[in-house]
């Protein structure tokens, strides 16, 4: 019994031991992927920056920057193998393919030969589709995702509901998002569904605060004086932004004015649209 007993005890040091070294293997390889992946991700930048300019941003797509193009689209596929979890690197080579399919769409509405390594627009956008439906399934919540693949149904030219689906589910994933509901609205405008574009535009309406300043005291002040500086900043915010979808979506003053909130400030702002839109302003009450 003491011998049975011996070698049972031993046998579970055993398996304690093994276990306990495969668990200090994958805590170890963790953060090693981690940085491997997040290194090929961030290098996409410096492949993709245009030598031309100061500053770092994108080159445009032209047969002599496809390669750029190709190496990014790999080094990107590289890092969601290395770490096939992280949604965010699924919707990074989806974008790539899809903005390769817009090219190579736009070089044969033209007429035009694609040069070696690039891949017909259907093709490409095969690829975008399958990322950027695994980066859904990893993070269903994310707006950017769904807004992503809704507009891809749109260049695929697939059903529009399972583009509308998308854009929808987007907009329901977080919908006090100014920039994604303007985004939302002004790619339904786009793709010629008004009607839909001006829905979105009254919610844009009536969520967005970025024409308020934040000190009542200084907003009164400026609103008073009427001051260029405050209708810049009016001007730039996504209330007008909606203003001026829904006047492209119906041609129509008094819908303009009908998406307004009721509150001094956004009046201030249909006034200023109405006013550099040199529109009919008969029945738009005065300011003050």
């Amino acid at each position: 019994m003491l011998l049975k007993a011996y070698n049972l005890t031993g046998r579970s040091s055993k398996i304690f031991a093994l276990s306990a070294a495969a668990l200090t293997i994958l805590l170890a390889s963790w953060p090693v992927r981690t940085f491997i992946s997040d290194y090929r991700y961030n290098k996409v930048s410096s492949i993709l920056d245009d030598k031309g300019t100061d500053i770092l941003d994108v080159v445009g797509i032209s047969e002599e920057t496809m390669p750029y193009y190709l190496e990014s689209a790999g080094t990107l596929k590289s890092a969601a193998a290395v770490n096939p979890s992280m949604p965010l690197y699924h919707k990074a080579v989806g974008d790539i393919y899809f903005k390769l399919g817009r090219w190579s769409d736009a070089m044969e509405a033209g007429k035009a030969e694609l040069p070696a390594g690039a891949l017909p627009g259907k093709d490409a956008y095969e690829i975008a589709l399958g990322e950027f439906k695994e980066a859904v399934r990893l993070e269903p919540a994310n707006p950017d995702y769904h807004l992503a693949l809704g507009m891809l149904y749109d260049s695929m030219k697939a059903d529009p509901g399972a583009s509308e689906k998308e854009l929808e589910r987007a907009g329901y994933a977080y919908p006090v998002d100014s920039q994604l509901r303007h985004a939302i609205a002004q790619h339904y405008l786009a793709t010629g569904r008004a009607g839909l574009a001006l829905e979105q535009a009254r919610m844009l309406a009536m969520h967005d605060d970025s024409y308020i300043l934040p000190d009542p005291y200084v907003s009164g002040a400026a609103r008073e004086r009427d001051v260029q500086a405050y209708r810049v900043f009016l001007a730039q915010s996504y209330l007008f932004a909606a203003l001026d979808i829904a006047w492209r979506a119906t041609k129509d003053v008094r819908v303009v004015k009908g998406i307004v909130p009721d509150t001094p400030e956004a009046k201030d702002v249909v006034r200023l649209f109405i006013d550099l839109k040199g529109l009919d302003v008969s029945d738009v009450k005065k300011k003050r």
